[in-house]
């Protein structure tokens, strides 16, 4: 049986940033305009990403009973992010012999449910998670992490085939939501995984998929690798192995997402046990993830076919503290730590190619290369 009680009222979420919006002069003529972008995480998107074979049953129970409620994972993770919204997905394996069987629920991904501050929605969504059967030892975690950071299916029998935009059961993602979860443009993408078994197609092709086997070519580490760049998400682990192959590989595939403390040691952590302090690693890691020092970037983010990189000319670190703006200056590439809101310039001019209109997109706070945060930029021509 699992708990019912959703825990205390969800508190007001911190409040997304305010647009920077200017209009670029009418005479050709350069303009410069400042803000801030402050360090630290305020808004992520936490993706529960579950193994769901046989070997799980009792770190799914006990996720199903630790969901919420008081001391519950969903209000654990609010003391540590203002706004953090939590979504679901699962993996198995390919439903063929001999990596899985269709018939007993193997599916190599399943999105259950795009981030949200719904505690109910979350509540519901782990407590329908379901024992599979994953036949050989190895799991399909590479592909179910491609799946998710592209929104792309998965071919062959892979029991999730379908594109995001292509799914007549979920709606489209909002613009620049990225992934079958729909990570908001604006939010730092958190994944956490559960897992006791190393993944087919690793890093250093590791427990290589059989192609023919499948009739289809399953992501590769390095395609998913790329994906999860682009998408800008770091993976944490709590492995259920003692310590074994599926440790080894968790501690690869963290480094290589960038989820690893001020000391560069990866996110990997022993699975929870029973007790008061049963969510604690999953806590933590996120927690980590929030609190740590990052080298810091700026950068500007666009839908594609987007006419605003032709407007803007520059994106770029502020040297000088802006007493009015409240923030710092600072040198692109400074390790700086959370609670600090940094000063960023914005240069634009009139293209003579570009009707008039308003164009959108963000201005992307990175640390270590990947989101902290972003705040929404409007360009007007006149």
């Amino acid at each position: 049986m699992v708990a019912t009680d959703l825990g205390p009222p969800e508190p007001e979420p911190a409040p997304p940033l305010d647009p920077l919006t200017f209009e670029v002069p009418e005479d050709g003529s350069a303009i410069t305009t400042r803000t801030a972008l402050p360090t630290g995480i305020e808004h992520a998107d936490v993706y529960l990403l579950v193994d769901t074979t046989a070997s799980l049953r009792d770190e799914i129970d006990l996720l199903q009973r630790s969901i919420t409620g008081p001391e519950g994972l969903v209000s654990r993770l609010r003391t540590v992010i203002p706004d953090v919204r939590i979504g679901v997905g699962t993996f198995a394996d390919y439903g063929a012999d001999p990596y899985g069987s269709a018939g007993d629920g193997d599916a190599a991904y399943t999105h259950r449910l795009d981030p949200t501050r719904d505690t109910a929605a979350v509540r519901a969504a782990v407590d329908g998670l379901t024992l599979t059967n994953g036949v050989d030892i190895a799991e399909s975690l590479v592909p179910a992490l491609w799946s998710m950071a592209t929104g792309f299916g998965l071919a062959g029998p892979s029991g999730w085939n379908e594109a995001r935009s292509e799914s007549p059961s979920w709606s489209e993602c909002e613009a620049g939501a990225q992934g079958w979860p729909c990570f908001r443009p604006d939010a730092a993408a958190l994944v956490i995984v559960i897992t006791d078994a190393i993944s087919h197609n690793g890093p250093g092709e590791v427990e290589s998929y059989d192609t023919a086997a499948l009739g289809a070519a399953p992501p590769t580490w390095s395609a998913t690798r790329v994906a999860l760049e682009v998408l800008g998400a770091r993976v944490v682990f709590v492995t259920t192995d003692g310590g074994g192959d599926a440790t080894a590989m968790a501690q690869t595939l963290a480094t290589e997402t960038g989820a690893v403390d001020d000391g560069g040691e990866p996110l990997v952590y022993a699975a929870p046990s029973e007790g008061p302090t049963d969510i604690e690693p999953l806590v933590r890691g996120v927690s980590t993830l929030a609190d740590r020092r990052y080298a810091m970037s700026v950068r500007l983010v666009t839908l594609e076919g987007s006419a605003l990189p032709t407007l803007v000319t520059s994106v770029g670190a502020a040297p000088m503290d802006d007493a009015t703006l409240g923030c710092v200056g600072f040198e692109e590439g400074a390790t700086i730590g959370p609670d600090q809101r940094l000063c960023v310039e914005v240069g634009a001019t009139l293209d003579e190619d570009v009707a008039r209109g308003i164009f959108s997109g963000w201005l992307e706070l990175a640390g270590d290369g990947r989101r902290l945060a972003a705040r929404p930029l409007r360009v007007t021509v006149p």
